[in-house]
């Protein structure tokens, strides 16, 4: 993948984990977005606290992490390095533009930034080598509005 630690590339962010409960889970695999900050409300759904608005941005996805369903959030932000930000949903990931390095200096890894919005397209090109922002600057626009939104509100959740 490209891009590495702080990178707004999925290298920088996706993380593949195994979840093992014997006699609880079934061995398989899910492509479902879960975010780490997902596992406060989903242990804490399991074990039956109650929360209040102790853990705002984190969702319930105990059925996703037990294999029941392969559902996971509709989105995910995330910031690199630079204070940049990226917005998966779906399919899609799209990295808003932001001037500075595109790599860094020290580790040699890619970062995402540049002044161009980037717009890639995860079911076919999970490496990120092609950036189809222009060719759809209506899903680019709805992305940046969220971005901002997010940023903008108290919580990232809808």
């Amino acid at each position: 993948m490209r891009g590495g630690k702080y990178s707004k590339f999925d290298g920088g962010t996706r993380v593949p984990f195994i979840v093992s409960w014997a006699s609880h889970i079934k061995p398989q695999t899910s492509s479902a977005l879960v975010s780490q900050v997902d596992f406060i409300a989903s242990f804490a759904s399991m074990l039956k606290v109650n929360l209040g608005d102790g853990a705002p941005d984190s969702l319930d996805m105990m059925d996703v992490l037990l294999g029941k369903s392969h559902v996971g959030r509709k989105e995910i932000l995330g910031e690199g390095i630079d204070k940049s930000h990226f917005l998966r949903q779906g399919k899609w990931t799209y990295l808003q533009p932001k001037e500075g390095p595109a790599v860094n200096y020290f580790t040699d890894i890619e970062l995402g930034t540049s002044l161009d919005p980037q717009l890639y397209n995860m079911e076919y090109d999970i490496g990120q080598r092609e950036n189809v922002a222009q060719l759809h600057m209506d899903i680019v626009e709805r992305m940046d509005k969220r971005i901002e939104e997010i940023k903008a509100g108290k919580y990232t959740r809808k």
